[in-house]
């Protein structure tokens, strides 16, 4: 299967999140990051991910799952080692038309979570489709050695700019006279006399 890059918003979305084991735990920070509106299920829950849970006023259900304990929420994330267990909450989510995301079985999933470098607005996602998570750790490793620490006052600028003109070619040439800039002083341009846009300099 392939999967379509997306920025997808959380807002006004009700995430489960069943399992609380050390992936359940990476799993829950970063979703923390976009919401916090979501629910644990689990039986079992270690001291930090109940800090974690206190901490954020989030949902904790005691309990294993059962049929059907998906349909009041929007976004399903199973992590647990059943296997058996993660098809049949994947079956549900299917019958009442859920997202769906489990762990180690792509074929079951309708999203990932992709390795991020964020710094500020920005944000690089880095997947493989679930097939070498090392892979896309690594990339996302590199990249946070590569992007300067300067951009994110870049874009808090133009976040500014962009207010101040109104759209039109003449703000069109200035955030590309801009990011030229930025660009050159940050990174190794093309020795080909072409800016990042491929037009001849």
């Amino acid at each position: 299967m392939t999967y379509m890059p997306l920025l997808f918003s959380l807002e006004g979305k009700k995430v489960l999140l069943i399992g609380a084991g050390a992936i359940g735990q990476r799993k829950l920070e970063k979703l923390l990051n976009y919401t916090s509106s979501i629910t644990i299920m689990t039986k079992e829950c270690s001291h930090s991910m109940k800090k974690i849970i206190h901490e954020n006023k989030l949902i904790l259900i005691t309990k294993s799952y059962e049929p059907n304990d998906v349909k009041d929420y929007d976004i399903i994330i199973a992590t647990i080692d059943n296997l058996d267990l993660q098809k049949s909450i994947y079956q549900e989510a299917k019958k009442y038309s859920k997202l769906y995301n489990c762990v180690d079985f792509p074929e079951y999933c309708d999203f990932m979570f992709p390795s991020i470098v964020q710094k500020g607005d920005l944000q690089i996602a880095f997947s493989t489709g679930g097939y070498s998570p090392g892979l896309a750790k690594a990339l996302r490793a590199l990249f946070e050695r590569i992007i300067p620490d300067a951009v994110i006052p870049f874009l808090e600028e133009m976040k500014v700019l962009r207010k101040m003109h109104p759209k039109g070619e003449n703000r069109q040439k200035i955030f590309h006279d801009k990011v030229n800039v930025f660009v050159k002083q940050h990174f190794i341009m093309p020795t080909n006399g072409e800016d990042l846009n491929g037009k001849t300099r």
